[in-house]
């Protein structure tokens, strides 16, 4: 893991920024100074005083910087997927999000395939089509971002917005109850986003994304929520559908089967992605090509040749990670791209070798021990 979080620093300090999926930025996103809604801003006396609306009293318990397009995000990298990547797998959401099915989808797999990027892309999507209602990408060791007391807030907020007529419920809520936002994740999911939105008349559906469930530092209330969406949103008719995202983990995966079961919700697999490794480096690496002609005017125009193309993604293990490591490896400036692409073709198959590549070369550069000293003690790299 450290070999990892070394690669990303360097990446994320030295490397042009073109990662599609899945990196984890250095800059670590502090968690806002928690002042409550119910102080002389916003009390007088023992009353709430009438002025103060739902965005008054949600927004100190707000993470602007886990919405999906947010400029923390940005920060690392998030983007919409590659045209030619993952095209199976959007257009099954698309077809649940648009069928009169269920209201849960749970999206699973292995870190680095994409599962960040394909919510990403949808979350877009559905933004333009003026029915996203709400999202929040967990981040682990991201401050608030990795806090679900954040979460039901930062959904209801968003909300809020997004479907005005549910406010006053949502207001007056949090005016009787007080110590709402303290309460269970549960009870402050039932008070705040399901009774409002189950009393409202009839609305169109929208989307609720929750992407990198096995980030949030609190596992086990975090699984009490896949519990409660389980139980409340199982009818096709509800006014929210919830697509939700995480690696594949035991207790994760438990808890969708006893309380989200795929007979009434839906369950996506992503894995081996060789197919679209491939597409997203030939377009991507044709562009290095391009980018290069002089220093490059000895390979042929369509490169890499298919032969490499299809070495590179054997090696990837259909982990969209890697390709994206792989391209900003090779854009560098450092030396030129077909002798960084040779390299690469003699090193064992797998993300690690190409981790361990980028740091034997990242240590040659100026200051490189003590960024990495710095941003990650205790960790010594030899030469």
């Amino acid at each position: 893991m450290a070999l990892k979080h070394a690669v990303i620093v360097f990446m994320a300090l030295f490397l042009p920024r073109t990662l599609e999926d899945g990196a984890t930025s250095i800059f670590l996103s502090a968690s806002p100074q928690m002042v409550s809604p119910f102080s002389s801003t916003h009390r007088k006396g023992s009353l709430i005083q009438s002025t103060a609306t739902v965005f008054d009293i949600l927004k100190p318990y707000l993470v602007e910087d886990a919405l999906y397009n947010s400029e923390m995000r940005k920060t690392e990298h998030a983007t919409t997927c590659h045209p030619d990547t993952h095209a199976r797998i959007l257009q099954d959401i698309t077809r649940w999000i648009d069928s009169t099915e269920s209201s849960l989808c749970w999206l699973h797999g292995p870190a680095g395939t994409g599962k960040s990027t394909i919510c990403h892309t949808i979350a877009a999507k559905r933004q333009r089509a003026g029915r996203l209602a709400a999202t929040f990408f967990f981040s682990r060791k991201k401050g608030a971002r990795e806090d679900i007391n954040r979460l039901i807030p930062t959904l209801a907020y968003q909300i809020s917005e997004h479907i005005p007529s549910a406010q006053s419920h949502m207001q007056m809520v949090l005016r009787k109850e007080r110590t709402l936002l303290s309460q269970s994740i549960e009870y402050q999911f039932q008070k705040l986003i399901a009774e409002p939105l189950m009393n409202l008349e009839a609305c169109d559906r929208s989307l609720v994304i929750i992407d990198g469930l096995d980030e949030c530092a609190a596992r086990d209330r975090l699984l009490a929520l896949v519990k409660q969406l389980g139980e409340t949103f199982t009818d096709s008719s509800a006014p929210l559908q919830f697509l939700l995202a995480s690696r594949p983990e035991p207790d994760i995966a438990s808890a969708f089967r006893m309380h989200a079961p795929n007979k009434q919700s839906l369950w996506l697999a992503l894995e081996d992605s060789r197919d679209d490794v491939r597409n997203y480096l030939r377009d991507h690496l044709q562009q290095i090509r391009e980018r290069y002609p002089t220093i490059m005017a000895h390979e042929p125009s369509l490169w890499p040749p298919q032969t490499s193309l299809d070495a590179l993604a054997n090696k990837s293990d259909g982990l969209m990670i890697y390709a994206a490591t792989l391209v900003r490896y090779m854009d560098d400036d450092q030396e030129p791209p077909q002798v960084k692409l040779r390299k690469v073709l003699v090193r064992h198959d797998g993300v690690d070798p190409l981790y361990e590549q980028v740091i034997s070369e990242a240590q040659e550069r100026t200051n490189f021990q003590r960024v990495i000293g710095t941003l990650m003690p205790g960790v010594i790299l030899s030469s």
